[in-house]
């Protein structure tokens, strides 16, 4: 009995270890220099005029060959620069005592340019600890426009059911104002 289960395992090892050097030649030399290359790279947040509105596309990651030409792929909006924001206030209460979670916060979205400007505001927001890029409805509409030298103050309420989500903590980490294409 013993003498056919080492005869079994003793297979089973020289299987396994046949298995881990086809693993180990494939992977050291499976992809030589230009050839099956690929590179990851992120495409930044974006932000597209549409006939109803504005569509907002959150940053993702892509997988590229390595010699492709990323400036063919890459029409994303522009960050408006000279742009400042203050907050005014923000305030997360993770349990309302109505089995609701509430998020409030109060933004001024400062426009130091000599020039008017149309975009929205993206910001990001920590979560439980994970960072995520958002563009939200505002109470009083959404500073798709801020004039010359002018700030656009941008308010924020949502009440959520603690049935749909659990969050702990949520903070403001920064905005950014992105520019329509």
């Amino acid at each position: 009995m013993w003498v056919k289960y080492y005869q079994q395992n003793n297979r089973f090892m020289k299987f396994v270890n046949t298995l881990f050097l086809i693993f180990f030649v494939a992977f050291n030399f499976g992809c030589s220099e230009g050839n099956n290359c690929a590179e990851r790279i992120t495409v930044p947040d974006n932000v597209i005029k549409t006939s109803t509105g504005y569509t907002f596309e959150p940053s993702y990651w892509i997988d590229l060959p390595c010699d492709y030409d990323v400036t063919t792929l890459l029409d994303v909006s522009e960050v408006l620069q000279n742009f400042s924001y203050e907050m005014i206030s923000f305030n997360f209460n993770p349990d309302t005592g109505n089995n609701t979670s509430k998020l409030e916060f109060e933004v001024a979205l400062k426009n130091n340019n000599n020039f008017a400007v149309e975009g929205v505001p993206v910001f990001l927001m920590r979560t439980d600890g994970l960072e995520s890029s958002e563009n939200y409805t505002g109470n009083n509409g959404s500073c798709n426009t801020i004039n010359a030298n002018k700030t656009c103050t941008f308010s924020f309420t949502k009440e959520v059911s603690l049935y749909v989500e659990i969050i702990n903590s949520v903070e403001l980490v920064s905005v950014k104002y992105l520019l329509i294409k």
